[in-house]
């Protein structure tokens, strides 16, 4: 994983974790938080997302199914892990992550990741973050599916059409259409594409350019977050453009200040980068119970929440790195061993060290 990607991805992560704690905030401390900031590192992933699969299989010979095995291992586990958490929390009389009720469908198409309208009447899975998974796991298995073009261009052009025909197919039918299939053809998607032209522009174009040019790309992406916060622009049916633009820009930024050499070297920085996905997802469940103590600890009073956000945010970072190194890693690092295994005994030669 590039350095600066990495923590771009943590800084991602805490964003989206600003975002939820306001609400938590509003309902026990009387704040009044209507800021949409934070929102955006969701559109920062699915960039990064789409960088690093054309960055990290360009030179990786898999077939489709040791692909999607390989995802299915890096995403689901994990994500198996929170739904069961809520909804053993559920179970006992709690209301996690606004859980007001799910039925054995929802679990189903939550752990498939397949978009349904819960029993709550909530649209998405049981673990409400569980939405952008939905998108990424689609935008895997269209990947995967053109691994066998060799040349990287070619296959950017080939899952980079795919993705528009399939939006394109979504503005055909309208917002009428049943939910999965509005799901499925959002534009978001074509921030995954943008990622991808991003990794071929990466491998193919390795001439350097100066720092402040990536300086620029960065600050510009910011300034045009900036302007649309301050002016309350809504995301809603314009997101690829309203957040997928800067976030295109940030992440460009990015890596031209990686190939200037100007590089993220703090192992603490990298750490905090590599829990983001165990942050993203356990980051509600962790908050709840904090903020919801603090108000019964403390005074509830508006001034009393600027106390409380930094000391939640640091504490579930904190609790994000240890869920990281304690259970992700090892999860992990046992389930490709599992799965390396039963390759080697279906295809003679494969060997451990192939698998990323």
């Amino acid at each position: 994983m590039i350095a600066n990607l990495q923590t771009l991805r943590g800084v991602a992560a805490i964003a989206v974790l600003f975002y939820h704690l306001q609400p938590m905030l509003n309902r026990r401390f009387g704040t009044d938080f209507q800021s949409d900031v934070g929102a955006e590192g969701v559109d920062i992933f699915f960039v990064i997302s789409g960088f690093v699969m054309v960055f990290a299989y360009a030179r990786k010979e898999r077939s489709a199914w040791a692909f999607y095995g390989e995802r299915v291992i890096r995403i689901a586990p994990l994500y198996w892990t929170a739904t069961l958490a809520l909804v053993a929390l559920f179970g006992i009389g709690f209301r996690p992550n606004g859980l007001q009720g799910y039925n054995l469908a929802d679990v189903i198409t939550s752990f498939l990741f397949y978009p349904k309208v819960r029993l709550d009447g909530e649209n998405g899975p049981i673990l409400s973050l569980g939405w952008t998974l939905i998108y990424e796991i689609f935008f895997y298995l269209i990947f995967g599916a053109f691994l066998w073009l060799r040349n990287i261009r070619d296959r950017v052009v080939a899952i980079s059409a795919v993705l528009i025909i399939v939006v394109g197919v979504g503005r055909l039918f309208g917002p009428d259409s049943p939910y999965a299939l509005r799901v499925y053809t959002d534009s978001i998607m074509l921030e995954f594409v943008a990622g991808c032209w991003l990794g071929y522009w990466f491998l193919s174009q390795p001439r350097k350019v100066g720092r402040p040019v990536s300086v620029a790309f960065i600050a510009t992406g910011l300034a045009v977050l900036s302007i649309e916060y301050y002016l309350q622009i809504s995301p809603n049916g314009y997101r690829v453009a309203t957040y997928g633009f800067p976030a295109v820009l940030i992440v460009a930024g990015a890596l031209l200040a990686e190939r200037s050499g100007a590089t993220t070297r703090s192992s603490i920085v990298l750490l905090v980068g590599a829990a983001s996905y165990s942050m993203y997802l356990f980051h509600p469940l962790l908050l709840q119970p904090f903020v919801n103590l603090a108000a019964k600890v403390m005074v509830p009073e508006p001034r009393m929440a600027y106390l409380v956000m930094p000391i939640a945010a640091l504490t579930t970072v904190v609790a994000a790195v240890g869920i990281h190194l304690g259970f992700e890693v090892p999860l992990t690092r046992w389930l490709r061993n599992v799965w390396d295994r039963e390759r080697a005994g279906r295809i003679p030669g494969i060997r451990g060290s192939m698998i990323g």
